[in-house]
């Protein structure tokens, strides 16, 4: 996590791998990578309070992660009735208004 006396950055790359191709599930998966980010944020602020303590306040608070912050995006989908009613099942099970666009 250290190198010169310098906290590396943390890079978080996510991939979602779907039980199943329903909508309920493609939207659950959404809120469980939000989750699990917030949870390994965590994780890491934990181990540098333990490790480098003086390297706390550059590590940011997991309640930046959070899925209110999908209120007035904008998702946009192709015109497929399976795009759109994904899209549509997102913004409901996330509980937020989106400006929802076909491509």
């Amino acid at each position: 996590l250290m190198t010169d006396g310098i906290l590396d950055p943390v890079v978080v790359s996510s991939c979602i791998f779907l039980e199943d191709e329903s909508l309920e599930v493609q939207a659950a998966g959404v809120v469980a990578k939000i989750n699990s980010l917030k949870y390994c944020l965590d994780c890491l602020k934990e181990v540098v309070e333990l490790e480098y303590p003086e390297e706390v306040a550059s590590t940011p608070s997991s309640d930046g992660i959070n899925l209110e912050k999908f209120e007035g995006a904008s998702v946009i989908t192709d015109t497929c009735n399976g795009a759109q009613a994904s899209r549509r099942k997102f913004a409901e099970t996330v509980g937020v208004k989106t400006h929802q666009q076909d491509c």
